[in-house]
């Protein structure tokens, strides 16, 4: 599996992903289909689905014009997604070329949120829209502290530890300084920010990390931390 990372808007990230023996593949929340097409030609990839994670616009903007383009469909759990031609549920199954793709409900930033979880023969990523960023998570526009909690420390926290993240926005600089007054003795918070600081710096994505990695500075999954949590506080408290 081959993933390439397409910067849009002022700091989305839509991807290209695709099997590299048969070229095949899909996109992930190609706000830019402009983008989207460059990077596709360039790598001789046919793109054969639109995989969307959330209606918001700078997530689903492009699904029109793209899937209008190419006659592909747009999948996505929410039937405000532009586009939308079938609406997956938790835990389906797809397969694209050699990929196999898991459905991850996620509910919290938007009702009808979803992660996509992508196992290859040689990788194992999860799209994660913006339920989980680098050090962060998304904002609890339509749901709940509980939800969050259980999308973060349940549904992906059950994946295996070496999942690259994906996730949809550029924030992880400013999520790593937040997290540094949470937890300022971290040295794994004071690594990655130093890390972090010198990529945006060089104008370098700062993803993928990997959920292990999200273990051990993003605060909202280290609800369970005594560095982390008030005495006497829940978990979802915490959050």
């Amino acid at each position: 599996m081959q993933i390439e990372i397409i910067p849009c808007l002022s700091d989305n990230y839509a991807y290209l992903v695709y099997d590299d023996a048969s070229k095949e593949g899909f996109v992930v929340d190609p706000v830019q289909p402009e983008k989207i097409m460059k990077k596709a030609e360039e790598k001789k990839v046919k793109i054969t689905h639109i995989l969307t994670t959330h209606h918001h616009n700078d997530h689903a903007g492009g699904n029109a014009e793209l899937s209008q383009q190419l006659r592909i469909p747009v999948l996505g759990g929410d039937s405000r997604i532009q586009a939308l031609s079938l609406m997956v549920k938790d835990k389906q199954e797809i397969t694209i070329a050699d990929m196999k793709i898991k459905v991850l409900e996620s509910p919290c930033h938007t009702t009808g949120h979803v992660l996509y979880y992508v196992v290859s023969s040689d990788k194992k990523v999860v799209f994660t829209g913006d339920t989980l960023f680098v050090a962060g998570c998304g904002r609890f526009f339509e749901g709940t502290a509980d939800q969050m909690h259980t999308a973060l420390n349940c549904t992906l926290s059950s994946l295996p530890p070496s999942t690259l993240v994906y996730c949809g926005h550029e924030y992880t600089k400013k999520n790593l300084e937040f997290a540094a007054t949470i937890e300022p003795d971290n040295p794994a918070i004071k690594a990655k920010l130093a890390w972090a600081s010198d990529c945006r710096s060089k104008n370098l994505p700062t993803i993928p990390s990997s959920l292990e990695e999200e273990k051990t500075y993003n605060p909202f999954m280290r609800v369970n931390e005594v560095s982390v949590k008030r005495d006497g506080e829940s978990a979802v408290d915490t959050m």
